[in-house]
């Protein structure tokens, strides 16, 4: 979100590493636009009920990959050393695979309307946290000000 795009009187408290969501002391928006199409969501904070993080990977890189490792290791031990190495690798490059396919998505939802879910790229654990925590404080704060 632009300096322009806020109301009277609002200021901008954080922004996601690539700007896509924006938090401001009055509202949350997404905003994702690509070449043909954009997505905008905006929430008030007052109206926002729930914020869930959650992750997902690509688990069946793990099993195949374990079982591939093992495979590899057991023929490389009883025959073909090509042939083991080869299946190791292709085992050990699947794990790799699994480890960088986690993804953390966070889902804010209000009570009533369209829901913000945006992944978290870049961002670790503890900016995950740090985030949420930011978005909480500003919807205690924003709620207290309405009373």
């Amino acid at each position: 979100m632009e300096k322009k795009d806020l109301l009277e009187g609002e200021e901008i408290i954080t922004q996601s590493d690539n700007n896509i969501v924006t938090l401001t002391n009055w509202r949350i928006r997404y905003t994702n636009t690509e070449y043909t199409r954009a997505h905008i969501v905006s929430i008030l904070l007052e109206k926002i009920s729930s914020i869930e993080i959650h992750y997902s990977s690509q688990i069946l890189y793990l099993i195949v990959g374990v079982l591939a490792a093992g495979f590899g290791v057991i023929t490389l031990m009883s025959e073909s050393s090509e042939l083991g190495v080869f299946i190791a690798i292709v085992g050990l490059i699947l794990i790799a695979l699994y480890f960088s396919s986690k993804r953390y998505l966070i889902t804010i939802s209000p009570d009533g309307g369209a829901k913000i879910n945006f992944q978290a790229k870049g961002m670790n654990r503890d900016s995950i946290l740090d985030f949420v925590n930011k978005v909480e404080k500003a919807t205690d704060k924003r709620r207290r000000e309405l009373k």
